[in-house]
Formats: C-alpha cells, structure tokens, sequence
C-alpha cells in the first residue's frame, strides 16, 4: 500500500542531470531579494522560481502569457543561487518551443518588430553620421552593437581613442550580434544571423565592442575573440597619464579641470558574466578620479533594467527599475560612471569613453 509520502513523490518532478529549470522551480524562491524584475512589479509570477514552473508545466503560449519574457540578462539570480542557475537563459529553450509553434504573446512579436525596425533605421543612418570611417580596413574590427548607435557620442569617442591609441581598426556597417533573437526565443533565426554575420566577423583578428550583450554573445555563440573597450583600455592606460595630456590648448581640459569624484554602475553582464569589475576602476584611479562606491557594486550590482529584451516588453516597468538603480547611485555622487550603452542612457550616465575622449 502507497502512503500519501511515496504518492507525493511519484507526483514531483525527477531531477535529472543538468536539469536546471526542474532544481529551480523546486526552489522556494531564495533569490527573489536580489530580482529586478520582481523588486518592480510584485507579483509572483513573474519571480524567478514561479517562471520555472510555469516553463516546465505549460503546453503552449496560451498557459504562460509573456511572464517568461519577463526576465531581465542581468543574471543577478545565479549570482545568488548556490547552484549558479540562471533563470533567464533556462528560459530561452522554453521560449523558443512557444514560438516554434507560434504561440508567443503579441508583446513578443511586437518586440521583435519594434527590434528590427531600429537595425533598419540604423542602417540607413549608418553612412550619414559614420560613414567616413567605412573606409578604414584594419586588423581589429570595432563592433559598437545595436543599442550603442543610440548614444552615438559614446560611438565617436570610442574612435577618438582609438586613434589616440594607433589601433588598427576597421569599422562596418554591421550594427546587432543578434542576441535579441535568441532571449526572444527566435532560435532559428539566431542560428542564421549567426552563420551570416560571421562570415564577415571571422575575416578579422578579433573584434572590439562597447556594448557587453555583444562581447558575451561573440564569445559564447560565435566562438570568435572579441574583447569590451574596457579591457583594451585598461592594459594601455599609461597612454593616458594625465600630467603628459595637460596642455595650453583651450579644448583640452588640464588636470585641474576634469572630474575629481564620481560613482562607478557595474554593468551586469560586463561584471558578472564577463568578470570585468577592476579595470574599470584601474582606469578611473589612473586618472586620479575619487571612486565613490554604492552598496550594490561589481558583481553584486543592480540592473539598469534596460538590458536584453524587457524593456520592449515593459517600457514602464524597465523605468522603474532604473529609476530605482539612479536613485541608489546618486546617493553616492551626482556624477554617474558606466562603461555600456545601455546603462548609460537608462541611468543618464557618461560612459567612461567620453571621459577619456575629453582628454586626448
């Protein structure tokens, strides 16, 4: 005869190897503290371990809603899951049998229009603004991502340092790594964008980009070498000593002139899926900028809530996020230091490029 306790466990789910989205919805929520997502909205179901169980019970679209596109790349649940989960790539495979099947919620599909229409406009607008670059053919190819044409200040004071440094670089009009299609669940598509963009990507030495969306994705997806702005800069900051730069030229700001003080916002996939947290900070101590630290810094820091494909879900609620992380970092110093596109204009910040840019 079964007693109730052996009848419970036939009931639940087996834990397989590697069955990540199983040991997450098994889990009583421990990371919910640290989730942007659920901090803005509130509702259960849209919290890590519930999105879990919606992903393994669901026969289709139609039982989930867009709660599982409710997630931001932030990864801020895997830092503080004991078995290092990550909620939001666990989803995409879930996401991507949804669509598949052509079920995903019209505020997928519009995300994914809304997407699309920007590479085009940006690709038109590409040779107005940029396009005496084009030209340029060097051994490193500049990437600065989709999203960074969005704050093209950020796009020439990359170039300006670059000269300044005598990279060799070449600059196309290739504008999005493509990681929108796979957090959306286009997984085919993605695929495809892949093997069309890598043709062009491969016939370079390696690729430089502002945006970390698009240096995480080159690596793990592409398999190709790509490195952020900021490590490039960091491993040539002597070039920038501040006393060599001083000059009479009005233009050019002395010592004297530039920032004393500021905070740093560590970008959640430039910290804590690609462990860039003290070259950021080497750059600003050479440049003998005072760092003001927030209580949520490196790779326990707080999303911007504008990364990945929720703000095109939510609008409002990526808002909120971020007004909730500007709050935090104002706290510290009026003056808001990133080192990604993304983060920059969610939490009207300068990008360090633009900090350096002032000086050469």
């Amino acid at each position: 005869m079964k007693t109730k306790l052996s009848l419970i466990k036939e009931a639940l789910p087996k834990v397989g190897k590697g069955d990540d989205i199983v040991r997450c919805m098994l889990c009583p929520n421990m990371c919910l503290h640290v989730c942007p997502v659920f901090d803005a909205e509130r509702r259960l179901t849209v919290s890590p371990s519930v999105k879990s169980r919606l992903a393994y019970f669901s026969s289709g679209g139609e039982d989930v809603g867009d709660a599982l596109w409710r997630c931001l790349p932030c990864n801020a649940c895997k830092q503080a899951c004991p078995t290092d989960i990550s909620v939001n790539e666990n989803l995409i495979d879930e996401r991507n049998k949804i669509c598949e099947l052509d079920e995903e919620p019209e505020s997928v599909k519009l995300a994914f229009i809304t997407h699309e229409s920007m590479i085009r406009d940006l690709e038109k607008k590409f040779r107005e603004k940029f396009g005496e670059f084009e030209k340029r053919d060097g051994k490193l190819l500049y990437f600065p991502g989709c999203r960074t044409f969005e704050v093209a200040e950020v796009i020439r004071s990359t170039i300006k340092i670059l000269d300044f440094l005598e990279i060799d670089f070449a600059f196309r009009n290739v504008l999005c790594c493509g990681s929108y299609l796979k957090e959306l669940g286009y997984l085919r598509q993605f695929r495809e964008h892949i093997r069309n963009l890598k043709d062009i990507l491969g016939s370079y030495e390696g690729v430089v980009s502002n945006c970390p969306h698009c240096v995480k994705v080159f690596l793990k997806d592409y398999g190709i070498k790509a490195i952020h702005i900021s490590q490039l800069i960091a491993g040539k900051i002597d070039r920038f000593k501040v006393t060599e730069l001083s000059s009479d030229d009005p233009d050019k700001p002395d010592k004297a002139d530039k920032l004393s003080s500021a905070t740093y916002h560590d970008p959640c996939i430039l910290s804590r899926d690609l462990g860039i947290v003290e070259e950021p900070r080497k750059i600003l101590s050479e440049l003998g900028i005072k760092l003001k630290e927030v209580g949520y810094n490196k790779k326990n820091t707080y999303c911007c809530g504008f990364g990945g494909i929720y703000p095109y879900i939510d609008t409002s609620m990526a808002s909120k996020i971020s007004e909730e992380r500007r709050k935090q970092l104002i706290e510290a110093s009026q003056t808001i230091l990133t080192f990604c596109p993304i983060c920059k204009k969610a939490l009207d910040a300068k990008d360090i490029t633009e900090v350096l840019a002032e000086l050469v």
